[in-house]
């Protein structure tokens, strides 16, 4: 599994969004993704996180079945939630993964033989058919503040093409949306609507992991994953369905992805910071 490349502007470069893109465009190309650490000087909201008022219209529920890495999450919505109540549900789910996967470390571990990334992957992908977690998605809006004065990398004035050129502002494309995730919440495997680029933010909370089918593995990645459509055949009909995902973990990935055993399907995973 390969790390995708990891950028550090300078203010200066990152006073201007669209021309920065632009200049490492080139590099993130074969990896189809990166990540962007900000100067430590950009605060994308001076009032903090710690009383937010915010309602979770449509909180989802996901359901997880499958096995040998191919697995297809059920998506059924609850009631409206709010923040503080997501906290708590979040919290609980901690509880149950993430301090489980932290207790594994032995006092006499050595740094360099205990990864807790790669703990926590291994400990995901061993409960993910329990404790079904809540995701808030697809919410219109944003954490940012409105600007006072130069807004290059504020998601809801982002400088591109589509904002130059399109005589409306499209949800989710242009406009942004927010997301609340706790431990094993998950968006499935995807390409973007219309193939466009996408960026996200991480505004608090614990760090986030990616998965990215290099672009130049697209057909087998896309091959691939017809095998899902052999496994779960049946539509499923469940009062507040919203929809089916499929996921495939990147060991199944290189094991069904393998043609010769010098060619695995590549993959590459990104850990946000918080």
């Amino acid at each position: 599994m390969k790390p995708v490349p990891v950028f550090h502007p300078t203010e200066e470069e990152f006073a201007d969004f669209y021309k920065y893109v632009t200049s490492i465009e080139s590099e993130v190309q074969p990896f189809g993704l990166c990540k962007i650490i900000p100067p430590a000087s950009w605060v994308p909201r001076k009032s903090g996180y710690d009383n937010l008022d915010v309602e979770i219209p449509t909180p989802i529920r996901q359901y997880v079945q499958g096995s040998q890495g191919v697995y297809q999450v059920i998506n059924v919505m609850e009631k409206k939630m709010t923040f503080e109540d997501f906290k708590r549900e979040a919290q609980l789910q901690e509880e149950r993964g993430l301090k489980a996967a932290k207790r594994r470390k032995k006092p006499d571990d050595k740094e360099d033989e205990f990864d807790e990334v790669e703990e926590l992957e291994r400990m995901y992908w061993k409960n993910l058919a329990f404790h079904a977690p809540l995701y808030g998605a697809d919410m219109a809006g944003t954490l940012f503040e409105e600007p006072k004065g130069p807004s290059s990398w504020n998601l809801k004035y982002l400088d591109s093409l589509l904002n130059r050129k399109l005589p409306q502002r499209i949800p989710g494309v242009t406009e942004p949306y927010l997301y609340f995730g706790m431990w094993k919440a998950m968006f499935g495997c995807h390409t973007e609507d219309m193939e466009l680029f996408s960026i996200n933010y991480l505004h608090f909370g614990k760090p986030k992991v990616w998965y990215c089918a290099a672009p130049s593995q697209k057909e087998r990645f896309e091959r691939l994953a017809q095998v899902h459509k052999i496994l779960f055949p049946t539509p499923i009909n469940l009062l507040n369905f919203r929809s089916i995902i499929p996921i495939i973990s990147r060991i199944a990935l290189n094991f069904f992805g393998t043609s010769h055993p010098c060619s695995p399907l590549q993959s590459c995973a990104l850990q946000a910071l918080p």
